[in-house]
């Protein structure tokens, strides 16, 4: 596990500073962050979110559909559905100084 976090720290540190600095002038310019995943990688989106001690200026955008609430065949065809990314969007308040990520989604 250490080796992983090693090779993790010395292969993706440039992609890691830049997220940083993206959250970091998003927040300045008075946005927010949104985060998102889908099946496992919900967990992501909700570690970031209302923890105590955390970053405040955080929402997670999470859907049923594809939290495994419906289960994991629900949420397989939710994530194959078209335009479902964009209705999951269009229910949040994004605006221009904010930034969106996920396991795949960076705006």
């Amino acid at each position: 596990m250490g080796e992983i976090l090693r090779r993790i720290e010395t292969e993706q540190m440039p992609a890691i500073r830049e997220a940083g600095s993206l959250v970091a002038s998003a927040i300045a310019r008075g946005g927010i962050l949104h985060t998102f995943g889908s099946g496992h990688s919900h967990m992501i989106a909700e570690e970031a979110f209302f923890r105590a001690g955390g970053l405040v200026p955080v929402n997670a955008i999470l859907d049923e559909r594809l939290l495994f609430l419906k289960g994991a065949i629900e949420s397989t065809l939710a994530e194959r559905e078209s335009g479902y990314a964009q209705t999951l969007l269009e229910r949040e308040d994004i605006q221009p100084n904010d930034r969106c990520c996920g396991a795949r989604l960076v705006m």
